[in-house]
């Protein structure tokens, strides 16, 4: 099992969120196969998702036949080594448009264009 991710959030801590795949309406989505185009680390005080935890990570990943999903990884506040612990994950396939919202969301201008191409002022 590889490591999507393994970094430094803040002063005191660590994520590390490892591959992840399931079976959805008989298609598998796995992150260890799949493109990873954008990430985002949310702290308490930007989460929306309470239920998430304390803080959460979500990912958007492209397979390689072009469907998109997202990975949302929530993290408690208690740690072993500084390390935060995963308390909840869920992957979703996404179609084009939730994507784009998604994308706006979590991305900026870069990332969309970077994604769906270039966008008209």
């Amino acid at each position: 099992m590889s490591t999507i991710i393994r970094k430094q959030v803040n002063a005191f801590n660590w994520i590390e969120v490892n591959d992840f795949s399931k079976i959805i309406n008989r298609k598998k989505y796995d992150t260890a196969t799949a493109e990873l185009l954008l990430w985002e680390y949310i702290d308490t005080e930007k989460s929306e998702i309470a239920e998430w935890g304390y803080h959460k990570a979500v990912f958007l990943f492209q397979k390689k036949n072009g469907e998109f999903f997202s990975y949302m990884v929530g993290f408690d506040s208690l740690h072993i080594d500084n390390f935060l612990l995963i308390t909840r994950h869920q992957l979703t396939p996404l179609s084009e448009n939730e994507t784009k919202d998604f994308v706006e969301k979590y991305g900026d201008g870069e990332d969309y264009e970077k994604i769906f191409g270039e966008v008209e002022e």
